[in-house]
């Protein structure tokens, strides 16, 4: 796949570019491609050629423009692709990464293959540009090598199009969103005078995994579940570990405004619905606490860590399997892959032992006394359980 790769690249510094008119998203500059559509989800915009097949398949994400925050362009970039590589893929081919510049627009392409846990492979291609300390990046995501030969001349003329048309936001310093004490308790989801308050859940049109925003008091929010168990939320641990995802949160009126600390800003109408709440185009549920006796039962949960999985490629890594009687006895698996012949068992052993629910906390204690502690939560319209970011239904 490596040979692809490099002259992917090649191909892609000679075609020629197709002009277009010039759009904006986010302080990103582009031009839509004739015959393409876009949608915008989770603050990326989403960009396809609308005829694509099954093997023809390819999507360019384009990102808001961020903040360099002192890094090079180069550091950047690679810090970006590391963060989009799914923990259980691997790169099989990878591509030098080729400078440029118009003016004063400094222009980096480069281009991965990568594999996923069930054997499916992909074509990933980068193209990032930055200038005055702000960077905009463009990821494109192509099902097979046909579909790079169908579409490497829109792709060559996507790229030259891509600038930066106006700073965004300026990141929020750590200091600057102010800090509970350790282990305040989880508010209860709510909108309390139009206000929101404690965990809302969605899911995400890329992955189809679940996605999570908590809103905290003085204006704090986190995008993201809390791992661990979550009765007590720290939320200084929360700013120290993972500070892009933490930010703070406004009204203004029904306008709820975002700012993250990596410099996104999301802003727009926060509306109220039958369970929980729509905001920035994605509906989000309430997270409620679940009982002890709602865990008895057969479990399955999934967690897909093919981001943007094209083509007929599996989308899923991991299945796990729990098992609660009614005295709290379980039996908790994993098996990696979506087709499995021979499953392997979580953490490479059988787990079991007893089950105890706390509020937001789900205690395992296995035989051998040793405990195990996650967060976990139940949707507000019945539809499952969500233990340490993974959602489960019932069989």
């Amino acid at each position: 796949m490596a040979p692809v790769v490099a002259l992917l690249l090649l191909a892609l510094v000679f075609a020629t570019p197709i002009p277009a008119e010039a759009e904006s998203f986010k302080g990103t500059v582009y031009s839509l491609p004739a015959g393409w559509v876009t949608a915008e989800q989770e603050g990326v915009l989403l960009l396809a050629p609308a005829d694509a097949d099954e093997e023809t398949a390819v999507v360019v994400v384009l990102f808001p423009a961020a903040p360099l925050s002192g890094r090079s362009s180069s550091q950047w970039l690679q810090g970006k692709m590391k963060e989009l590589l799914s923990p259980d893929a691997k790169v099989v081919g990878e591509g030098e990464v080729r400078e440029g510049s118009a003016g004063a627009l400094q222009r980096l392409t480069t281009a991965r293959a990568v594999q996923d846990a069930g054997g499916g492979v992909r074509i990933q291609m980068f193209h990032a540009v930055s200038q005055g300390g702000q960077v905009a990046l463009a990821m494109a995501v192509a099902a097979s090598e046909a579909a790079l030969d169908k579409h490497v001349s829109t792709l060559q003329g996507l790229f030259e199009s891509l600038g930066l048309s106006s700073a965004p936001a300026a990141a929020a310093a750590p200091g600057s969103v102010p800090q509970g004490s350790a282990g305040e308790r989880m508010p209860k989801a709510a909108l309390a005078g139009g206000r929101p308050q404690g965990l809302f859940v969605g899911v995400s049109m890329l992955s189809g995994n679940p996605v999570f925003l908590l809103f905290l008091d003085q204006g704090r929010v986190y995008h993201n579940m809390p791992r661990g168990g979550m009765n007590q939320v720290d939320w200084a641990a929360l700013l120290a570990d993972n500070p892009d995802i933490c930010g703070r949160w406004s009204m203004n009126g029904s306008e709820l405004r975002i700012e993250w600390n990596d410099g996104n800003v999301w802003e727009g109408p926060l509306e109220v619905t039958s369970t929980g709440i729509r905001f920035y185009g994605k509906s989000y549920g309430k997270a409620l606490p679940v009982s002890q006796q709602e865990m008895v039962g057969v479990w399955e949960g999934v967690r897909s860590t093919a981001w943007l999985n094209l083509g007929s490629g599996p989308a899923t890594t991991q299945v796990n399997s729990l098992t609660v009687d009614a005295a709290g006895n379980f039996l908790f698996g994993a098996a990696l892959g979506s087709n499995v012949e021979g499953a392997t068992s979580y953490s490479e052993s059988s787990q079991q032992g007893r089950l105890t629910i706390d509020g937001y906390d789900a205690i395992f204690q296995a035989a051998d006394s040793s405990e195990m502690r996650m967060s976990i939560v139940r949707l507000a319209d019945g539809g499952g359980v969500i233990l340490d970011g993974t959602y489960f239904v019932r069989q």
